[in-house]
């Protein structure tokens, strides 16, 4: 009975080792995708004159090609195919380092244009 009771301990000991490089795995893609998105923000070229929001979804392969480019959420705009050629002309990203064991990394983006309003005001001084 105690050769079973040791066994069962030492399965989970080896769980929470997995575990432990699965919170490495989460931080890179949490790193990486952030660094996508920044490079999408920067490839993002839309001067429309209504406010918008679009998401879309995504697959980076762990060459750094992207496929499988559709739309999550439509704006109405045409902020959406803003959105899709950003996202098009950023790739390929950077390939996943080596020692990274994940074939692809399915992404979803949201995107927002806000139109910036101008105020205007006009002054008058009274000199009496």
């Amino acid at each position: 009975m105690k050769k079973f009771l040791y066994f069962i301990l030492l399965l989970l000991c080896t769980a929470n080792i997995s575990f432990a490089d699965d919170i490495d795995l989460n931080k890179f893609v949490e790193e990486y995708g952030q660094e996508v998105q920044n490079t999408i923000k920067s490839n993002l070229n839309y001067n429309g004159t209504e406010n918008a929001v679009t998401a879309v979804n995504y697959v980076i392969n762990n060459d750094g090609s992207v496929t499988d480019i559709k739309l999550e959420k439509a704006s109405g705009t045409d902020f959406d195919k803003a959105v899709i050629e950003a996202v098009q002309k950023s790739a390929p990203f950077k390939p996943f380092p080596k020692d990274v064991n994940l074939v692809n990394i399915k992404m979803t983006s949201g995107f927002q244009h806000r139109v910036q309003k101008s105020l205007s005001a006009r002054m008058s001084h009274n000199a009496n």
